[in-house]
């Protein structure tokens, strides 16, 4: 296709834009689940979940982060990947406010079999409860 191309004669257009819930994460009283949406040249998977939901819903509690396909998860929310030793799991929010899992120097969606579009889900421990 040329830059002189008329796009009109590729098809009609359209102006109407529809709402997508695709990767939209669900929330209940008790988890947050979500989906990968993206894995980046370090393997790092990043989740549809962002800083301000995960505050709202955590409140005070503790919590996991579970895999589909992955016996691992993680319960701490790290700042920088140096937090954790080489080659340890961890999860951050990202500069664009995203949940993002990661091995520190080396391949997340490697080691745990990660995927786009596999969901990831968030239990919050409500020890007050039951």
């Amino acid at each position: 296709m040329s830059a002189d191309t008329d796009l009109l004669k590729l098809g009609n257009a359209d102006d109407t834009l529809e709402d997508s819930y695709f990767a939209t994460p669900t929330v209940d009283q008790l988890a947050i689940r979500g989906t990968i949406i993206y894995i980046d040249s370090f393997g790092n998977a990043v989740i549809n979940i962002e800083r301000e939901l995960f505050l709202n819903e955590k409140k005070d509690r503790s919590f996991t982060i579970f895999f589909r396909k992955s016996t691992y998860n993680v319960s701490t929310i790290s700042n920088t990947y140096e937090e954790v030793e080489v080659g340890e799991m961890l999860a951050l929010f990202n500069q664009d406010g995203f949940l993002e899992i990661a091995l520190n120097k080396g391949s997340a969606a490697q080691l745990l079999g990660l995927k786009i579009m596999e969901p990831i889900r968030i239990e919050f421990h409500d020890y007050s409860v039951g």
